[in-house]
């Protein structure tokens, strides 16, 4: 089995990322689309505001 750090992506939540991190299923939850959009995601989720859409994909 896996002995490292395992690092979750993609469709988080606040709400999931702690469950996942307090079940032990990831170590780390990092958040990609949700930052584009708000590059204050950090204080946004220590104060529970709310996140602005996400950005547009562009044709990506």
């Amino acid at each position: 089995m896996f002995s490292g750090n395992l690092i979750g992506n993609c469709g988080y939540t606040r709400e999931k990322a702690d469950d996942a991190i307090r079940r032990g299923n990831a170590d780390l939850i990092s958040f990609g689309r949700p930052y584009i959009s708000n590059p204050d995601l950090v204080e946004r989720i220590a104060n529970g505001w709310p996140l602005n859409p996400p950005a547009d994909q562009g044709g990506w």
